[in-house]
């Protein structure tokens, strides 16, 4: 039996201002029973945790070591090696959507980029691949779709995010070349199953509906979705450090920003940014999304 959790992170409120991308991703496990024998919220060591992201994430100090310990300890048993560079091991082999742009500019500062960024060791985790081992279960898949904001420009990110995970869900089929499994996305806003059928089915997503489930408060709820969450966070935060050191590199008198408008910091951020983004010729539209200036 195999299961799949896809969430995403970045999404938004409707109209929110953001800076950086909307990641989608996913995990994917093969089973000796049919039900996943996992529950959230799970913690391992100490170290690693897997719950909501949102819940689990609160930027300090610890929570971003957790964060990462927790990803890349899944990410190092699913390659059966350390992760130790952003771009080569995780964007390259893991990003299935192809991104607008030459990889180069704010987004793919200091290229390569080297892991750990935020906790203190970095290897291979024998003794959660053991455990997992022992309770019947393999962690065979891990992919995302990363919608930066320009390819996001003037579309509904709604229908993006629901391509997004029918491009995910065809992409699982091809791995595993079975019929015995199931798949467990996150509720799209406040959309039916079937309306989100119909747009799959508008952009000839052909998918076997009855192994799909729209599943509420699914990152607190099942293990698949809550990794899919705390992986697809990881990443998106990745580019939000790297937008960050970029802009404070071009100017030391940029703040900090979390990529959400929260605060009079965002709106500071974005003025400076895009006077930079002017000077070094750099396309705004690719750093904020639903920003009215």
């Amino acid at each position: 039996m195999y299961i799949l959790g896809i969430d995403e992170n970045g999404l938004g409120l409707t109209n929110q201002a953001m800076l950086g991308p909307l990641v989608v991703s996913s995990v994917g496990f093969k089973i000796q029973k049919e039900r996943f024998s996992l529950e959230i919220p799970f913690e391992f060591k100490e170290r690693i945790r897997v719950y909501d992201s949102k819940e689990l994430f609160k930027r300090t100090k610890k929570s971003y070591r957790l964060l990462e310990d927790t990803a890349l300890s899944f990410l190092s048993i699913l390659k059966g090696s350390v992760i130790d560079n952003f771009d080569l091991r995780i964007f390259k082999e893991f990003n299935i959507e192809k991104v607008p742009c030459n990889l180069e500019g704010f987004c793919f500062f200091q290229k390569p980029f080297n892991l750990p960024l935020w906790t203190e060791k970095n290897y291979l985790d024998r003794e959660l691949k053991d455990f997992l081992n022992q309770k019947g279960i393999r962690f065979i898949y891990f992919r995302f779709i990363l919608l930066c904001p320009k390819l996001l420009y003037n579309k509904d990110k709604y229908k993006e995010e629901a391509f997004s995970f029918a491009k995910i869900i065809l992409d699982w089929q091809r791995t595993i070349n079975s019929r015995r499994y199931k798949v467990l996305c996150g509720n799209i806003k406040n959309y039916s199953k079937k309306t989100v059928e119909n747009w799959w089915k508008e952009k000839s997503f052909f998918l076997d509906s009855e192994k799909i489930e729209f599943v509420t408060r699914g990152d607190k709820e099942e293990f698949v979705m809550g990794l899919a969450s705390i992986l697809g966070k990881y990443i998106r935060e990745i580019f939000i450090e790297r937008i960050n050191r970029y802009f404070s590199f071009c100017d030391k008198s940029v703040p900090y920003c979390s990529g959400y408008r929260h605060n009079k910091k965002f709106d500071i951020f974005i003025k400076r940014a895009k006077f930079i983004c002017k000077k070094n010729n750099l396309d705004f539209v690719c750093l904020a999304r639903d920003y009215n200036m």
